[in-house]
């Protein structure tokens, strides 16, 4: 596993997103996944912006492959960086690369991140959140971007 340099890692951004937002997106993204509904069998990658807005949701069985086609529905509109990524499942060291190289800044997953991913975020500058949803969220990394009513 190599780290590998994304042609965004210098690009600035401003994102800076409300604690409440973080822990209804969960539930934004799954609105937004009709395949889900259906059949509650499928992963669900969402790029939203720092007011709740959803942009664009992809479905797959695999997650890898979920996020695989949302960044490459976005290719004309990289870099991500003042986007919210949001993960039905959990976030590995590759999810996050991917991820990296896409210029996004803020990661919100449902699920746990490996302990190589929260490394790679902590390096790329990404605010990396986990176990979100309406009972509260962990942030592993870049803690800034998130504002809470004590900000």
């Amino acid at each position: 596993s190599t780290r590998q340099l994304s042609p965004f890692e210098f690009v600035k951004d401003d994102l800076t997103v409300e604690d409440t937002l973080v822990t209804k997106l969960p539930s934004m993204l799954r609105q937004h996944q009709p395949a889900f509904q259906l059949t509650g069998g499928l992963h669900g990658c969402g790029i939203f912006d720092s007011t709740g807005k959803c942009i664009l949701v992809t479905e797959d069985a695999g997650r890898h492959n979920a996020l695989d086609k949302l960044i490459g529905k976005s290719v004309h509109t990289l870099p991500l960086v003042n986007h919210i990524l949001v993960l039905s499942g959990r976030v590995s060291f590759e999810m996050l690369q991917k991820s990296a190289m896409a210029g996004i800044r803020m990661i919100v997953a449902v699920g746990a991140p490996t302990s190589l991913a929260i490394d790679l975020a902590l390096d790329h500058g990404i605010t990396l959140i986990g176990f979100a949803g309406n009972r509260g969220f962990n942030i592993y990394s870049h803690p800034q971007r998130v504002l809470t009513a004590q900000t």
